[in-house]
């Protein structure tokens, strides 16, 4: 596993070596996931195309199953109740 020692800077921010940047295509605008788990901070490169695309995907499939007389913001609401 390859390691780098980076230093946060006054503002919260982090510098990626550019090796790191060239290698996982990030550029300034690009979306980062932070992952927090109990041995520290995961940070994953995100493709939002690709994220809309699998949710575009769940969604049809819920819609397959749903009732059509049910109206799914009511149904939410009727279940808080």
């Amino acid at each position: 596993m390859n390691t780098s020692l980076v230093k946060l800077g006054p503002k919260g921010q982090i510098l990626l070596k550019k090796e790191l940047r060239d290698k996982f295509g990030l550029k300034p605008g690009c979306y980062i996931e932070t992952i927090v788990s109990t041995k520290g901070i995961l940070i994953k490169p995100i493709d939002p195309q690709k994220e809309f695309l699998e949710i575009h995907e769940i969604r049809r499939a819920i819609a397959k199953h749903w009732p059509k007389d049910v109206d799914s913001v009511e149904a939410v609401r009727e279940q808080r109740k």
